[in-house]
């Protein structure tokens, strides 16, 4: 099978949904390695946010959903969302 590759860094990364927060919580040094790496990131992007942010979820918040993107093993972005549910819609909301 052939190899994916993009134009900028010449592979594609890994990309995986995280649903439970038993598998967010393993995340947050290399998490936290990340947003340090940024000079740009805030204390908005830090796991420790998002995971107050989930545990003060508003009340129509179904379930966690985190995106991470990683290349070659190494997160290289991770995007917190959660999956509300107001009445009979499921909206993706950010998280925090």
């Amino acid at each position: 099978m052939p190899k994916l590759q993009s134009a900028g860094s010449g592979v594609l990364p890994c990309v995986r949904m995280v649903t439970q927060l038993e598998e967010l919580e393993a995340l947050r040094v290399e998490w936290d390695g990340l947003v340090q790496t940024s000079p740009q990131a805030g204390v908005a992007q830090t796991y420790l946010y998002a995971q107050t942010a989930w545990e003060s979820r508003r009340p129509d918040a179904q379930s966690l959903l985190v995106i991470v993107a990683e290349v070659a093993g190494q997160m290289v972005a991770v995007w917190p969302l959660y999956v509300a549910k107001p009445g009979k819609l499921r909206i993706v909301r950010l998280l925090g």
